[in-house]
């Protein structure tokens, strides 16, 4: 009797056992075994790092999944999801606003391709204007006429402050060129060095500080930031589905002092037709350290608490599976502007 109930509950347990092992193989997720990331134009944008570290992340907490990172701005980036040419993107708040409403370069709003992440990036200085230190420009009006850098055409930079010159000053960048002036696009380390050597009067580049090129352009001349209004900044914080604070460029660039900035939001964009639960994986996959792979890109960074930031800033609607894990992970995700 007693060798009968002892087999009978080796039998229970072992039911038991199985159908745990059911049910944990049938939660089981299984990505596809290959994806694509697209964003970031040049290597050393912060566009093209926040591509590298997605990518990184889905890989080592997916060994079986190849992804592949493909370099485009962050216009292209919202095409190519639109037309499938990839799954994941990293792109920023001016572009998802532009496209979702068809401003240029968009003919027609694009609607499906939502966000999944913000990613804070808290040294971020979305279009400050750089200038060396005995320039004549001072205020942004000055510029009319001026030799000006502004990144690459797929750069972030050019966009935002066209709108700003358009809505608060009465002319845009093809006014500076009818006005003698010249728009440079040239990549970012190319226009500080024809800064340094007076082939332009200022740059203005979206990117985190602090930059090499800026620092040995500050020893070899000197640089000045020249401020915008609040106005300005106000209207850049919306157009870049951001905020407005106080960088302290002393820290890197001696004597240049303390100055307020837009910061430009950046998202991680997927396709609308994902799964939602592949969804849910990759953002598992994407803080499967609580976001501690990110804070180390950069000895700035450090601190930054990138899982509490995700869900902070929305300019598009949510992928419903990322809705998911943040509600599971106990955050009230931001309401998109536009939706």
């Amino acid at each position: 009797m007693k060798t009968f109930k002892l087999i009978s509950l080796l039998f229970i347990v072992l039911l038991v056992v199985i159908g745990f092992a059911i049910v944990s193989n049938s939660a089981k997720v299984t990505l596809p075994k290959k994806l694509t990331v697209i964003g970031g134009a040049d290597p050393g944008s912060t566009s093209y790092m926040m591509g590298a570290a997605l990518k990184h992340q889905i890989e080592a907490a997916h060994p079986e999944v190849a992804v592949r990172h493909t370099p485009a701005g962050i216009m292209d980036v919202v095409f190519a999801i639109h037309r499938g040419d990839g799954e994941l993107g990293i792109t920023a708040g001016p572009a998802l606003e532009n496209a979702w409403n068809a401003v240029k370069p968009f003919k027609e709003p694009i609607r499906d391709v939502p966000q999944i992440c913000n990613l804070p990036i808290p040294t971020f200085a979305s279009v400050p204007i750089f200038v060396l230190k005995d320039s004549p420009i001072r205020r942004v009006e000055d510029l009319k006429g001026k030799r000006v850098g502004v990144g690459l055409k797929t750069s972030v930079a050019w966009t935002i402050f066209d709108r700003i010159l358009r809505k608060n000053y009465g002319f845009s960048l093809e006014d500076i060129e009818k006005a003698g002036g010249l728009i440079d696009w040239s990549p970012f380390s190319q226009g500080w060095t024809k800064l340094a050597e007076g082939k332009l009067d200022a740059v203005i580049y979206s990117i985190p500080h602090p930059t090499s090129d800026a620092i040995i352009v500050h020893k070899m001349r000197g640089l000045r930031v020249v401020d915008y209004t609040e106005k300005d900044l106000e209207l850049n914080a919306k157009i870049a589905v951001g905020y407005i604070f106080t960088l302290d460029f002393d820290k890197w660039y001696p004597g240049m002092g303390k100055h307020k900035v837009a910061n430009s939001a950046w998202f991680y964009v997927v396709r609308k037709d994902f799964p939602d639960e592949v969804v849910y994986e990759i953002l598992n996959s994407i803080y499967r350290d609580g976001g501690k792979y990110y804070e180390g890109l950069r000895a700035e960074w450090a601190g930054t608490n990138f899982l509490e930031e995700g869900p902070k800033f929305a300019a598009v609607p949510w992928h419903p599976g990322a809705l998911r894990f943040w509600k599971d992970k106990k955050f009230t995700p931001a309401e998109p502007l536009n939706k």
